[in-house]
């Protein structure tokens, strides 16, 4: 399995939000199973950015295009992402997408 973390799941490893503990589950499970674990070579760029910015991470980030294109080229089994632009657009083409620890 591959999975694509995107920039807004890669806060909540940095940042401790309501979702972190979740994610981090998520990851191990996928980790521990022989799973592959990939972001965008951008990502680091938008997370210090966001984590920088005062407020809402959620609102700095801005790089969808690339964090897309990205997830898309190396064929991710599953997208990790808290972003609902990017979970929409992959769901839209039938890409898995979860949200671990998210409210439903």
């Amino acid at each position: 399995m591959l999975a694509y973390f995107d920039a807004s799941a890669l806060i909540k490893r940095v940042a401790d939000e309501c979702e972190s503990g979740a994610l981090g589950e998520r990851r191990l499970e996928i980790a521990d199973g022989g799973g592959q674990l990939a972001t965008s070579s951008l990502a680091w760029i938008e997370v210090t950015r966001a984590l920088r910015a005062p407020g809402d991470h959620r609102r700095h980030l801005a790089g969808f295009a690339g964090f897309w294109a990205t997830a898309v080229i190396p064929d991710a089994d599953v997208v990790i992402s808290y972003d609902p632009r990017l979970n929409a657009a992959a769901s839209e083409i039938g890409m898995t997408v979860e949200s671990p620890g998210a409210a439903t």
